[in-house]
């Protein structure tokens, strides 16, 4: 019982995206009808994005025209790097800026996309406690009068009398704010699909679960890099954007260490010399700190993955766990129902054993929304044709 108001509660502390329990809906909707929605709605930040891609081009091709067509190694190391190297990583900063602005808007696409599914799957987290709320209601007023029953009878002191029915009596009315969590799940649900904040919708989740040893993970990791997935939630720079900065590092220091091989520093005076060298570690050090940084973030991101992979197996098994649990308790309240109605078993023990399954129930489709939603974060990034096994 204790475990089952602690899981309740939590519904109502943590599931900012619920929703108030519907009747009939009015509107009905499958999740790629929702997802037009929601992206019709953002339409004027998505515009705002194409701007910002055009624009980028535009520099793209401005900073073209002023950079050399070829590569010339002579001169001082000076007009070498302001002439030649310069201009051309202006280019390939400019155009590396013109990816990731159409990475940019992709993914804010795709946080749309996995924003709504969240949403959706909260309205039906908070549906299902809703449904709960009659049972616990039931379980806590039982468990009350059993508690007045031991202290009537002297088995608890009334100091722990006195404790154990306030607990009891403010579950009972954390129950009234189920409603509320509802309330606020199909309100951020409105919100997202740019309706009114009205409980008249039903939005049908799609659901992709496919076994992960029929899936090509080194390719799916491979995706979330190209399309700028973040190494973690911590991290500022998504891995493309840090791998966008190696490269056009590694060009640069590639560029300096070439003019630099070609000179005799022998030739020259201390100073002039110095300055040579000092050009060139400097291209070097940012290089090696670009290299650093974009490294430690794969780092991250490998780890990240692998806890993903890990929580869908986790997942995998407490279904199977929670579907064997069911299946005995079915069979048990089979011989259970004889019981009671043979007059061996009370009507409350063998309510109780049907809330019960009724629960269990609840959390099996809690935990296969909870793998949607695994699923969902772990595909958004791949075309699923290029990733499932034949």
């Amino acid at each position: 019982m204790k475990k089952v108001i602690c899981a309740l509660l939590s519904i109502i502390l943590l599931v900012g995206n619920a929703a108030v329990y519907a009747d009939i809906p009015k509107f009905r909707y499958s999740f790629e009808e929702a997802l037009k929605m929601a992206l019709k709605h953002h339409e004027p930040e998505l515009k705002d994005f194409d701007r910002r891609i055009s624009d980028s081009y535009d520099s793209f091709e401005e900073a073209e025209k002023f950079a050399p067509q070829d590569i010339k190694f002579t001169g001082s190391m000076k007009l070498f790097i302001e002439r030649q190297v310069n201009p051309h990583i202006g280019v390939e900063s400019a155009f590396s800026a013109y990816q990731m602005a159409i990475v940019e808007r992709n993914n804010f696409r795709r946080s749309i996309e996995l924003g709504l599914r969240e949403s959706v799957i909260g309205v039906q987290k908070a549906e299902i406690a809703y449904s709960e709320t009659d049972i616990t209601k039931r379980n806590l007023e039982t468990q009350l009068e059993l508690l007045e029953l031991r202290y009537e009878n002297g088995l608890i002191s009334k100091n722990d009398y006195n404790d154990a029915k306030r607990e009891i009596k403010n579950n009972i009315k954390a129950l009234d704010d189920v409603k509320d969590v509802v309330d606020l799940a199909y309100r951020q649900l409105n919100m997202l699909l740019g309706r009114e904040d009205e409980k008249d919708i039903e939005v049908k989740l799609n659901d992709t679960i496919i076994p992960l040893e029929k899936l090509n993970l080194e390719q799916i990791k491979k995706d979330m890099i190209r399309n700028g997935k973040a190494a973690s939630d911590m991290d500022r720079f998504s891995l493309r954007q840090l791998q966008e900065n190696r490269s056009i590092a590694k060009y640069r220091y590639d560029l300096v260490k070439e003019r630099y091989d070609k000179y005799d520093l022998d030739r020259f005076t201390d100073k002039m010399r110095w300055d040579i060298e000092d050009m060139y570690e400097e291209a070097k050090e940012d290089f090696e700190l670009a290299d650093k940084a974009y490294n430690n973030a794969l780092d991250r991101f490998n780890k990240s993955f692998d806890d993903m992979i890990e929580d869908i197996q986790d997942l995998y098994e407490e279904i199977e766990e929670l579907k064997d649990d069911i299946a005995y308790e079915k069979e048990k309240l089979k011989l259970n129902k004889l019981l009671y109605e043979t007059g061996k078993m009370s009507k409350i023990e063998y309510e109780t054993l049907g809330d019960k399954i009724t629960l269990l129930e609840n959390d099996l489709k809690e935990l296969e929304l909870d793998l949607n939603m695994k699923y969902a974060e772990l595909l958004i990034y791949s075309d699923l044709k290029k990733v499932v096994k034949e």
